[in-house]
């Protein structure tokens, strides 16, 4: 878990909070977008 910028392993659960968020009001002004959800991976591999 050391070499995961959250410290942890990414769970089911993760991906579905951000499904609901997008499926939600909270999300009405965004579109056109890719919504990563690799809990900072991402980010790590860029440096």
């Amino acid at each position: 878990t050391n070499m995961m910028p959250l410290g942890r392993p990414g769970y089911p659960d993760d991906i579905a909070k951000a499904v609901l968020f997008m499926a939600s009001g909270l999300a009405n002004y965004i579109s056109g977008v890719c919504l990563t959800v690799d809990g900072g991976q991402t980010l790590r591999d860029a440096s």
